[in-house]
């Protein structure tokens, strides 16, 4: 007997990463707190976790960001 995926089976069972979970990530790409405050300023990771962007994500388009202004 075949059976079909359905979302109604997986409706409840992922969770998406939290923002503190998602921060906690981004923070292992800024070691440094300094570096990780003035990233949080310069490139709203918040908005960026809201749109659903990954943290390495997040992390390459503040790298573009600021390599633009290089």
């Amino acid at each position: 007997m075949r059976t079909s995926f359905s979302d109604n089976y997986t409706l409840g069972k992922f969770t998406p990463p939290s923002y503190a979970s998602w921060l906690a990530e981004l923070r292992v790409l800024f070691p440094v707190q300094d570096e990780f405050l003035l990233a949080d300023a310069i490139f709203s990771f918040e908005g960026a976790f809201k749109e659903g962007k990954t943290p390495q994500q997040a992390y390459e388009a503040f790298d573009i960001f600021v390599g633009a202004d290089a």
